[in-house]
């Protein structure tokens, strides 16, 4: 991952171990335009998060986003106020 990276441009002096550590979040760029690497995340764990993915694409690039309810599940650990309604507003979708 560091070699992808680094690859795209970004220089970072993070190691294998630094990155392999629970709650590491790498920041590339700049606010607005600025990528989080998370290596973990509140109420999901890896395998959850890895078998929900959802294909997509962000500006024709393939990528991988997590599934519905793994983000909600991640939503609703976080406490935090605009997550709740964020969840409010996802499980609103999936009501007939």
């Amino acid at each position: 991952m560091l070699a992808a990276v680094s690859q795209l441009g970004f220089p970072t002096n993070a190691t294998p171990d630094y990155v392999l550590e629970r709650r590491t979040i790498l920041q590339m760029g700049h606010v607005p335009v600025q990528i989080h690497i998370m290596t973990s995340i509140t109420g999901v764990d890896w395998e959850n998060a890895w078998e929900s993915r959802q294909p997509g694409e962000y500006a024709r690039v393939p990528v991988f986003y997590l599934g519905r309810q793994a983000l909600i599940d991640n939503k609703s650990a976080t406490g935090r106020p605009k997550d709740a309604a964020d969840v409010a507003a996802l499980q609103a979708k999936l009501r007939p």
